[in-house]
């Protein structure tokens, strides 16, 4: 996208009001539609061969235990990540991408034909832990092109994948047999015309609809940031057992939905998500994207324990709230680990599997110890006492998550050194201290770099670009470390130096150099 299209488009955007905030938005962000695509087919991946398109609630053993070694592999993955702080480069990311997809679409037909034919536990549980994995891995490709946008872009690409998501599951949801299975399959392979397609897209981070960014409306300070997203992380935490408890209320037995409830829930999950496109691209919502979503989620909450306590014959109604609410908790489960993505120092990987795993690994846990709750005497009312508790529970670690950005810095600056270790497992320390000479000259050339950016006002990307254009890198390696393409770089460093009035490399620095203490 040129310089004077992200104009055009941030221009149409402040200057219209209502309806017609919405449409300018909509157009701006209509060229990721590949990227809104894939994600959706990738999330649908895991549910119609793992999940069964919830025609039912969570069955057990072949989708929590399956989660559960899906847990195992992605703690593994991550240590291969963090133990020596690996960054996968984009050719090794679209490889990935590309294996990931051609082994999955062979596994959904394995899936498929297991279930038909009744295969032994340990072989579904197997193949349904790997095959979350592989929909986690491509879901997570397409959360890589959105890290670094505003807040309005990341709202209408993921808001809209998962409704696009669940018109997928409620026609997979119709067959029969392993059908559906192969339905998938090869709505799977459109991933990789949508690969092409999206390689010639703008980035996300590129398109200017006006706004805040991500993470812009909680705190401008580091330290902040990491409490909150932190703070985020163990409500989600917490937030998950409950919505285990819910999904196999009230001893964990599978509860299968009727039609109008299946119907019910497709239709409230996507007028959830149109509410919230229209609001935050409309601009009426005129709260803190992550304190709203938690209200929409707790009020879900409300809606299921109402639901499982005056229909106790019809659990259908109650277990259908649930999985809404697990699809609210999908979306905003994507939404941070995008903010981790933009905001750590980690390889996109390492949040990913690591915000997924936080999500399914609890959830998970609640649901397979529901048995032996029920077994222990654990009956409804002490159930929906517990589910409360744990709600309750994530709204105090909410609480605190805003009450720490209000601390003065003296209080954050020492929250922070009191959970240096949980820092860094976040891989989002507040200060991180350089590792290398090399790290060290490439901060400094950052600050003197910002300098100079302040006084020709260069946008954040502009200064990354300057940078490692500034200590030496070519254009091409500029664009592997940004992971943007070359004739992105180049375009950043024509108007560096229209802005600047500079025009060769060795100007730059002779200019920089009037910064360096």
């Amino acid at each position: 996208m040129t310089e004077s299209s992200s104009s055009s488009v941030l221009d149409a955007c402040e200057a219209s009001t209502g309806w017609a905030q919405v449409k300018a938005c909509l157009k701006a962000t209509s060229a990721l539609w590949p990227v809104i695509v894939g994600l959706a087919v990738g999330r649908c991946s895991i549910i119609v061969p793992t999940y069964a398109s919830y025609v039912s609630s969570d069955d057990g053993i072949f989708t929590d235990g399956a989660t559960l070694f899906f847990s195992l592999l992605a703690l593994i993955i991550i240590c291969v990540i963090a133990i020596p702080d690996l960054h996968l480069e984009k050719k090794q990311v679209r490889r990935i991408m590309i294996g990931t997809v051609a082994a999955q679409c062979a596994l959904m037909l394995v899936a498929g034909f297991v279930q038909l034919a009744s295969g032994p536990v340990w072989a579904r549980l197997c193949i349904n832990g790997v095959n979350t994995l592989f929909g986690v891995i491509i879901f997570g490709y397409w959360l890589r092109y959105v890290r670094g946008a505003r807040l309005r872009v990341v709202t209408v690409v993921l808001f809209s994948a998962l409704a696009l998501s669940e018109v997928e599951l409620l026609a997979c949801a119709f067959l029969s047999g392993m059908w559906d299975n192969v339905a998938a399959a090869v709505l799977l392979l459109a991933e990789f015309p949508l690969m092409r397609r999206a390689r010639r897209a703008p980035l996300a981070w590129e398109i200017d609809t006006g706004g805040p960014q991500l993470l812009e409306n909680v705190s401008k300070d580091r330290i902040s940031i990491a409490r909150f997203l932190i703070s985020n992380g163990l409500c989600i935490a917490a937030l998950s057992l409950a919505i285990g408890l819910m999904r196999g209320f009230p001893a964990g037995l599978a509860i299968p939905f009727s039609l109008e409830m299946r119907v019910v829930c497709f239709v409230a999950i996507v007028a959830v998500c149109a509410i919230v496109i229209v609001a935050v691209a409309g601009r009426t919502w005129r709260f803190p994207f992550a304190l709203a979503m938690w209200g929409v989620m707790l009020l879900t909450v409300t809606v299921v324990l109402f639901l499982y306590a005056f229909l106790p014959d019809r659990l259908d109604a109650g277990a259908a709230a649930a999985t809404a609410l697990n699809a609210f908790m999908v979306v905003f489960d994507w939404a941070l680990i995008v903010a981790f993505m933009s905001f750590g120092w980690r390889d996109p990987y390492y949040y990913l599997l690591g915000g997924i795993v936080v999500f399914l690994f609890f959830r998970a846990v609640a649901r397979i110890s529901e048995p032996l709750l029920a077994a222990w005497g654990v009956d409804e009312p002490h159930m929906l006492v517990l589910i409360s508790i744990l709600s309750f529970a994530s709204v105090l670690v909410l609480t605190g998550a805003y009450v720490g950005v209000l601390l003065d810095e003296r209080d954050r600056v020492l929250a922070q050194r009191q959970s240096r270790v949980l820092h860094a497992v976040m891989g989002i320390d507040a200060e991180k201290k350089p590792q290398s000479l090399e790290e060290l000259r490439t901060e400094a050339m950052e600050a003197n770099v910002r300098k100079l950016g302040e006084r020709f006002l260069l946008s954040d990307r502009e200064i990354e670009v300057l940078t490692l254009y500034a200590m030496g890198h070519t254009q091409r390696k500029v664009a592997e470390e940004l992971v943007i393409s070359p004739e992105t770089v180049h375009a950043h460093i024509k108007r560096i130096y229209a802005k600047t009035g500079l025009h060769s490399r060795q100007a730059i620095l002779d200019f920089v150099a009037q910064y360096s203490e």
